[in-house]
C-alpha cells in the first residue's frame, strides 16, 4: 500500500503524519513551529519517518502564507512571520530525492472536501491568521499570483481579519484573561458552560466570525463553507453556538448556505495533502 509523508505548517505548530491510500494515519505527530530552522526540523523528520517507511517516494506541505507551488518557495506571510518570506522547500525535494508538492494550508485543507459535493463551497481556517480555499465545481480556484482565498487581509470592524479573527490570538487573549489555553477541548466545554465571563468572551468571538461568514457568503454566493483549522478545538457547545448565530443571519434572508466544521478537524489539510498526491497517481 502506498504512503505519503504529509507536513501541515501552522505559526504555532507543525502537524505530521504517514497517511495511506485509506486515508489512514500510520503516524501523527506535531512539533513547535520554529521559522529560524524549519528546513532542518522537516529535514530530521523526513529522515527519521523514510527509515521506517522507505517506500515513500512522495511529501505533501501545505503552509500559512501565500505559496509559489511552482518553485516550492513562500512568497508572502503575515505580519508575525516576515522571516518566513521566501524559505524554500525546494532544498527538501533535493535532499532527499522525493517527488513534493507545496501548497497553501487553506487550499490543502479545501482538498479534503473536494470529493464530497458539487457545491460551490469554501473551507475557511482560523487559526494563526485566517485563509480559504475555493472550490467550484470540484475545481480549487487558483490565479497565477496565488492570492485567492486570502481573506485575513479583508477589514473587519475597522482591522484586518488575520488580526481580528485569528484563533491563535484569541487563544492567547484567553490565557491571558481566563489563564487556560483554549486548545484543550476538555476545559473550554467546562469553562464555556460553567463561566459566565468567558461564555460572554467566547460568544462575542463567535459573534464576528458568524457575521464573517456571511458576508463571504453572500459574496461568493457559496452553497457550503467549511470551518477548519485550529478553531476546531473548541467544545461541540460552542460549535453549534456558531452555527445558531450564522443560521440566525442566514434566516433573515433568502440565502440557504451552511456552514459545518470539517470532519477531519484541525487535520484537514493533512488528509488533503495525501489526497491530492495519492489520488493524482491512481489517475
Amino acid at each position: 500500500m502506498k504512503h505519503v509523508l504529509a507536513f501541515d505548517i501552522g505559526g504555532t505548530h507543525i502537524k505530521y503524519g504517514v497517511i495511506n491510500e485509506k486515508l489512514e494515519f500510520k503516524v501523527k505527530n506535531f512539533i513547535v513551529t520554529k521559522i529560524e530552522t524549519i528546513i532542518e526540523d522537516l529535514l530530521d523528520i523526513a529522515l527519521s519517518i523514510l527509515k521506517q517507511y522507505p517506500e515513500i517516494k512522495d511529501i505533501a506541505i501545505s503552509s500559512t502564507g501565500i505559496v509559489d507551488s511552482k518553485t516550492k518557495k513562500i512568497i508572502n506571510a503575515n505580519g508575525d512571520f516576515k522571516n518566513y518570506i521566501g524559505t524554500d522547500f525546494k532544498v527538501i525535494e533535493e535532499n532527499l530525492n522525493v517527488n513534493l508538492i507545496l501548497l497553501n494550508d487553506a487550499n490543502a485543507a479545501a482538498y479534503a472536501e473536494v470529493e464530497n459535493s458539487d457545491e460551490r463551497f469554501a473551507m475557511i481556517t482560523f487559526g494563526t491568521g485566517v485563509g480559504a480555499g475555493i472550490v467550484f465545481n470540484k475545481t480549487l480556484q487558483v490565479s497565477k499570483n496565488g492570492f485567492d482565498g486570502e481573506f485575513g487581509y479583508l477589514i473587519h470592524n475597522h482591522k484586518m481579519v488575520n488580526d481580528s479573527l485569528s484563533f491563535s490570538k484569541f487563544n492567547e487573549l484567553s490565557k491571558q484573561k481566563f489563564n487556560f489555553d483554549s486548545n484543550s477541548t476538555n476545559e473550554f466545554k467546562n469553562s464555556y458552560l460553567t463561566n459566565h465571563e468567558f461564555k460572554t468572551f467566547v460568544d462575542n468571538y463567535l459573534d464576528e466570525i458568524a457575521s464573517f461568514l456571511f458576508n463571504i457568503i453572500v459574496t461568493l454566493n457559496l452553497d457550503k463553507i467549511y470551518i477548519g483549522g485550529g478553531i476546531n478545538h473548541i467544545s461541540h457547545e460552542a460549535k453549534q453556538a456558531l452555527i445558531n448565530k450564522y443560521n440566525a443571519l442566514k434566516n433573515k434572508t433568502f440565502f440557504k448556505a451552511d456552514i459545518v466544521f470539517s470532519n477531519h478537524g484541525n487535520s484537514a489539510a493533512l488528509i488533503g495533502l495525501a489526497k491530492q498526491i495519492l489520488h493524482s497517481k491512481k489517475s
